[in-house]
């Protein structure tokens, strides 16, 4: 596949994560286009920002041509640095060239607080090409690299083995998750198994779905209750969540001992419990909630 890593950094953070991906795209048979996010910028305001420059069309040319799309940048006040969006705006990015774009990942750096820096790179990306899968994103933890917050002098900040996690966790994205051959979205939990003997025939699963996984039976067919697609399905869980009769069961998520959730649903006769820290959700895949 052809991927355009376009980055943003000035101590080297970025960039060196942003080399890691290259290696492991190369690597797993990928095409790579660099992109030096700041060198484009920096040539933009001196044009006078009214124009495409030579290396932003450079970077349109690839990106227009590009199956996956990786962009970094590191963390600047809690948010992206000044000038980013003046690249990814619609003169220097319009949403037209971003129409091949089949998969896009997202990384940030930071050196205190992660702020929000990821979410808003993704959302940008996201509103480049809505059909677009986001295969996920990952913000490491380096060296603070602003004057007041730096180690003393005489001193460095020791190398974080958690980050080296990261770093591979950076890796599993972006080797692991791309198929050239195969672009279907895979189901995390399935198969979504329908009680017939639950269903009321509501079809609220159907409504529900963004994917069309969950269909409504012909007209005239003895089938009456909705049937799961599983090459639709991304294992977004609404089918279940949405059920008024619990008529759906994933058995893979272990959905029996599951309570349903979305936003603004009745929480009556239900017993509160304390949220769980951050990254210890995971524990629950594999432990049972007692009745």
């Amino acid at each position: 596949m052809k991927v355009v890593l376009l980055y943003f950094s000035t101590t080297g953070n970025t960039k060196h994560v942003t080399m890691l991906a290259k290696k492991a795209l190369e690597g797993a048979g990928h095409s790579v286009a660099l992109h030096d996010g700041f060198a484009m910028l920096k040539e933009y305001v001196a044009l006078g920002e009214t124009s495409v420059t030579p290396l932003t069309a450079k970077y349109q040319a690839d990106v227009a041509e590009a199956e996956v799309i990786g962009i970094g940048a590191y963390v600047s006040f809690f948010t992206v640095p000044d000038g980013f969006m003046k690249i990814l705006n619609e003169r220097n990015s319009p949403s037209s060239i971003f129409g091949k774009m089949k998969y896009y990942f997202v990384y940030t750096t930071f050196g205190n607080e992660p702020g929000k820096a990821l979410e808003f790179v993704a959302t940008q990306l996201s509103l480049k090409n809505k059909n677009a899968k986001y295969l996920g994103g990952v913000f490491l933890q380096y060296p603070e690299n602003a004057v007041p917050l730096q180690a003393p002098r005489g001193t460095y900040d020791a190398e974080r083995p958690e980050e080296k996690k990261k770093e591979e966790e950076m890796h599993e994205i972006v080797t692991e998750t791309i198929h050239p051959e195969d672009n279907k979205p895979t189901a995390m939990f399935g198969p979504m198994v329908v009680d017939p003997s639950k269903c009321i025939r509501c079809y609220s699963c159907v409504s529900h779905c963004a994917y069309n996984a969950m269909t409504k039976p012909e007209a005239g067919s003895a089938v009456k209750i909705p049937t799961w697609n599983a090459d639709n399905c991304f294992g977004c869980c609404a089918c279940f969540n949405f059920c008024p009769v619990r008529a759906i069961e994933i058995p893979g998520g272990n959905s029996s001992e599951r309570e349903q959730y979305y936003f603004g649903r009745s929480t009556a006769g239900l017993k509160e419990t304390p949220p769980l820290p951050r990254g210890q959700v995971y524990s629950r895949m594999t432990i049972s909630v007692p009745h």
